[in-house]
């Protein structure tokens, strides 16, 4: 019984988290069209996703049900790395991301291998899963698009604390400011001004990378939801948090700028 009050207070969780997000995206009057619809995809992509874990879940359960487990594990594989690519879209500069749908498509195809070799993974008719020489396909896919979004996010931090003292009406390029006193604001800057909001989708990419571990590390038979989903949708939450960090601060230097 408390094994199953546990599972329920998880979903509640999850479910409350990724409603109040969905309508705080579809409200937001600071955050642009564009970055509206990628947030509320990845709502969608999320919702797809726990409803995976449970089904997976429930399948693994009845022996029978093995090549239906088997549909929604190839399901799972496919969209956690699209999820990672719409974070990319939230953080992108001008950056194509060409290359990063093209990995989506070969951890697609080769996951969708599934349905008629073991190249990947398997469910076997025992309903037991079995992992192919490709099996870690989409964990080193999902890595590899990690490693590019930490990559996007570092550049980030440091364009938002470079903008933090532009804000500051404070020129850099000239004598005007010491490089001492320069590198100390942005130090102050980094630890205590919008700077720090810049660390936040840094804070995902190792929350995401958590969540794996400790699904590898915590096994259970019953997983009606993993790690890995539940950070998913922390993520989501704090993504959206920063963006509109981001817009207001920037809607709030507009106005000073007018007012000026």
């Amino acid at each position: 019984m408390n094994d199953f009050f546990s599972v329920y207070l998880i979903y509640f969780a999850v479910f409350m988290q990724l409603i109040g997000l969905t309508f705080a995206a579809i409200i937001d009057p600071y955050i642009n069209k564009k970055h509206r619809t990628v947030i509320l995809i990845n709502c969608f992509l999320t919702l797809v996703l726990i409803i995976q874990n449970y089904l997976e879940c429930s399948f693994g359960l009845v022996k029978s049900e093995y090549f239906y487990r088997l549909i929604v594990s190839i399901l799972g594989y496919v969209i956690r790395p699209v999820i990672i690519v719409m974070w990319l879209y939230l953080i992108r500069k001008k950056q194509r991301l060409i290359m990063a749908w093209i990995l989506i498509a070969i951890n697609a195809l080769i996951h969708l291998t599934a349905l008629f070799t073991d190249v990947c993974f398997t469910i076997s008719p025992d309903n037991s899963f079995q992992r192919g020489p490709l099996g870690y396909t989409c964990h080193v896919i999902s890595g590899i698009l990690l490693l590019y979004l930490f990559w996007l996010s570092s550049d980030m931090y440091i364009d938002s604390v470079n903008g933090k003292i532009e804000s500051k009406g404070i020129n850099t390029s000239n004598n005007s400011l010491s490089a001492a006193g320069s590198n100390q604001l942005k130090k102050e800057l980094m630890k205590y001004g919008y700077g720090l909001a810049g660390l936040i989708p840094t804070w995902c990419v190792i929350m995401i990378i958590l969540s794996v571990v400790m699904d590898t590390k915590i096994y259970s038979d019953y997983e009606p939801i993993v790690f890995l989903t539940v950070a998913i949708v922390s993520s989501n939450l704090f993504y959206y948090i920063w963006l509109h960090l981001g817009f207001v601060r920037e809607y709030e230097e507009n106005i000073r700028t007018k007012l000026q």
